[in-house]
């Protein structure tokens, strides 16, 4: 019983309730503001990171772009007259070109065969887990 007294002698702002909700407005206001200013800084940043590449990427290009001039200029294409030695470059160009595609097959294929056993493993633990 007395506490309830000490409750009821407190007297309570009639504009307690306004100025609570004018408070919690305030912090919404601030907190955006703040979301605001990072996401500002975040773009700033972003957008001085992607000057700089863009700098770069001109810079090598106008570098690099030269001498790759020149090299194209300088390329000229092999012409083989005799249709026996063009036929036989050709063949060795494609034996060449099976070799090399073989080996990527291989390599891609072994890959293949690691992935399945570590499926595998990684199933076979799942289910005894789930199987605990």
């Amino acid at each position: 019983m007395e506490t309830q007294n000490l409750y009821e002698n407190i007297e309570v702002p009639e504009d307690l309730e306004a100025r609570l909700e004018s408070f919690i407005d305030n912090l919404a206001e601030a907190e955006k503001k703040a979301k605001r200013k990072a996401i500002k800084i975040k773009l700033f940043i972003s957008g001085i990171a992607a000057s700089i590449l863009l700098g770069l990427f001109t810079l090598s290009f106008l570098y690099t772009g030269k001498n790759t001039e020149l090299q194209y200029c300088e390329w000229k294409p092999n012409i083989i007259e005799d249709p026996e030695i063009a036929y036989a470059e050709t063949l060795k160009a494609l034996v060449l070109f099976s070799n090399n595609l073989n080996k990527g097959f291989n390599s891609l294929e072994m890959v293949s065969d690691e992935m399945i056993k570590s499926n595998e493993r990684i199933n076979n633990k799942l289910n005894k887990t789930l199987k605990k």
